[in-house]
């Protein structure tokens, strides 16, 4: 398996997790009280599991994966956007950094496949 499907899968299964975890979780509640975006966190959670699906299907179908994963990269560049607006420490901003950095790495692997 090469290293762009391992981070197509790792990416998918990643916000998989944090969609259903934004659904479900009283810690993600409490989080997005401290971010002031209480009411997007349905959504977020929505946008993510939706965005993992398609990314999984952009396995077989690249231009639904490159739809999907600039999606989920929109939804982080926002992330770092709250993180620095809440003047979160670098330690708090880093996983949405990090993941901002893999899904554009995940995105352009699909670019090159459309």
């Amino acid at each position: 398996m090469n290293l762009q499907i391992s981070l197509t899968l790792f990416t998918s299964l990643s916000f998989f997790a944090y969609g259903v975890s934004c659904l479900v979780s009283q810690r993600m509640r409490a989080e997005f009280e401290r971010y002031r975006l209480a009411r997007y966190r349905v959504l977020t959670g929505g946008l993510e599991i939706a965005g993992a699906l398609g990314v999984l299907i952009g396995l077989k179908i690249p231009m639904i994966g490159l739809m999907a994963t600039a999606g989920l990269t929109i939804l982080m560049a926002g992330a770092v956007a709250v993180r620095i607006r809440l003047r979160d420490t670098v330690r708090q901003s880093l996983p949405a950094a990090i993941y901002l950095a893999l899904t554009l790495y995940v995105l352009l692997g699909f670019a090159r496949l459309v």
